[in-house]
């Protein structure tokens, strides 16, 4: 954690691959990301390092599931889903 501060968000992953680093204000500051896929969420969102992340390629996450990963550059990571609407928890620290 860098000077003791952390930011969290929420986002909306969809069928088209977003980037995970864009949500986070600087972004570049952090040392790891916790990303965690909603309880609630039916499809699997599924992550990369690259805007070419697919359902095929990327790391799954599914329902209810974290990942923490230390970086750093959260910018470099994104998700998808196969499903629209499925909700990504994030805290960057």
């Amino acid at each position: 954690m860098i000077n003791g501060n952390f930011q969290q968000t929420r986002t909306t992953v969809g069928v088209t691959a977003i980037r995970i680093g864009g949500l986070i204000i600087n972004a570049i500051a952090y040392e790891e990301i916790t990303l965690k896929a909603d309880t609630a969420n039916a499809g699997v969102i599924y992550l990369g390092n690259t805007t070419s992340v697919t359902t095929t390629n990327g790391y799954p996450l599914e329902a209810g599931k974290e990942i923490k990963l230390r970086t750093a550059n959260v910018n470099s990571i994104f998700a998808i889903s196969g499903n629209a609407g499925q909700i990504l928890h994030i805290i960057a620290t």
